[in-house]
């Protein structure tokens, strides 16, 4: 006998607010409750989908979408959902077919035609298709020509091609339609850098600060655009690797463990069993390898990490300059608070491509796997150095290499250019990454140190 809709709402609903309180096993059984006693609920099938999202679980979600879909094929919200999913797994021709299913909906909401062809334009970016990416960003803006963040996204488009006029007139078109979007300062900024125009840059990427201290990227490349200007008499302090480069032998474990070693293992398990491993996950920096999506809701893996680093963290405090006008400082929390988390599994070969932290205030790096032999000398190594390749810089830079062990913490500022260098061990190299949270940019995710 089945659930009586009355009772059936009034448990979906409820699964839904537990949800949205971060209950997730309470509103994953009611979600259940419904669908046992009707397997086809297409808002239990869809709630479950974005638990499992949400747990980085995209193949259960996939399935469970694709059910509700068969369902309920008119639905906007589930086509895009399903589309999201297919997205995330670099599923690009699945993608595409939701939007033109989409499409062959004929939307009446303009805000739903607009997020139609923003999605569908990132797929078509990550398929090296530019431009037509760039002709379903004309036409997002089309639909609602008031849209800064789509002038945006069609000068990040322009500036992958290149087309250095264009991408400045779409950046400065977003800016006079709102003034106050530091990532596009930030954007406008990375055009003006490529282009050699440092002093320019320089003051976009201020502007950029100056709306979002917390902006990394903006403060990575303002380094660079003073350096070049030969304005750097601040830069010194800010790019000192010997004192913001802070690594720790942890001997310690947090409480339940009965060793390093004890944790280690337990967290190598846990992390290669996870449901959110994708290989060379699209638009982030590893490569030849494995990487989980935020870890935070994952108890079992984010506890141990934070009760761990804490005390490193509070000695990390005590070596900070005291400048008021050093980075660190303008950007420092009030609360320290775990932001982010999230694990990396390295092949023979693999590596991190060169990148920062942002949004974060402080970053880090705990080893919990590390090859014997990790082959020539340097490989494997975690390196710090402030030469991204797109830009035309004439200085030398300084760099840093830090070689890894199992058990080693690496501290270190989320404005810093890192990367890793390739090995040749048999083994994986498997590390958890995380950043520490600055003044704004918080998520409401976030775990209090």
């Amino acid at each position: 006998m089945g659930m009586p809709k009355f009772l059936q709402d009034q448990t979906l609903q409820l699964a839904q607010d537990y949800y949205r309180l971060g209950y997730w096993q309470q509103a994953a059984q009611l979600y259940q409750e419904v669908l046992a006693a009707d397997a086809e609920v297409t808002a239990a099938l869809a709630g479950l989908a974005g638990l499992a999202q949400d747990q980085g679980d995209l193949v259960t979600a996939q399935s469970l979408l694709r059910r509700a879909v068969v369902q309920c094929p008119q639905s906007v919200s589930l086509q895009m959902q399903l589309a999201d999913v297919y997205r995330a797994q670099r599923q690009w021709s699945e993608a595409i077919r939701c939007y033109q299913a989409l499409e062959a909906l004929e939307l009446v909401s303009a805000q739903e035609r607009v997020r139609l062809h923003t999605r569908w334009a990132q797929v078509l970016q990550a398929m090296g298709a530019l431009e037509q990416a760039a002709v379903h960003v004309q036409q997002a803006i089309i639909e609602d020509p008031t849209a800064a963040h789509l002038y945006a996204s069609l000068g990040y488009l322009r500036s992958l091609q290149e087309d250095w006029p264009e991408a400045t007139s779409c950046y400065q078109r977003a800016l006079q339609l709102n003034p106050h979007l530091p990532d596009v300062h930030n954007g406008l900024g990375h055009v003006l850098l490529s282009q050699s125009a440092w002093i320019e840059a320089s003051l976009a990427f201020e502007q950029a600060l100056q709306e979002d201290p917390s902006n990394q990227a903006a403060l990575a490349h303002l380094v660079i655009a003073l350096r070049e200007a030969d304005q750097s008499a601040r830069i010194p302090s800010w790019l000192n690797y010997d004192q913001l480069v802070q690594v720790y032998s942890c001997a310690s474990p947090p409480a339940g463990y009965s060793s390093v070693a004890d944790l280690n293992r337990i967290l190598v398990q846990r992390l290669l069993q996870h449901p959110s491993l994708v290989w060379n996950p699209e638009s982030l920096s590893t490569w030849g390898g494995l990487q989980t999506t935020d870890l935070l809701a994952d108890p079992a893996l984010s506890e141990p990490i934070r009760d761990l680093i804490r005390p490193y963290v509070q000695n990390y405090l005590q070596a900070l300059p005291q400048d008021r006008d050093h980075p660190l400082q303008w950007n420092r929390p009030q609360e320290l608070r775990l932001g982010w988390l999230w694990g990396v599994s390295l092949h023979p070969q693999g590596y991190q491509r060169l990148h920062i932290h942002d949004p974060a205030w402080l970053s880090g790096v705990y080893y919990i796997q590390v090859p014997a032999m990790m082959g020539a000398a340097g490989a494997g190594c975690l390196e710090f150095s402030q030469t991204p390749a797109e830009y035309p810089i004439t200085e030398t830079l300084s760099s840093k290499r830090i070689h890894p062990e199992n058990g080693l913490l690496v501290l270190f500022p989320g404005y810093f250019y890192h990367r890793t260098i390739p090995f040749l061990a048999g083994e994986p190299r498997i590390s958890i990454s995380f950043n520490i949270a600055g003044r704004l940019g918080c998520p409401p995710t976030a775990l209090p140190l």
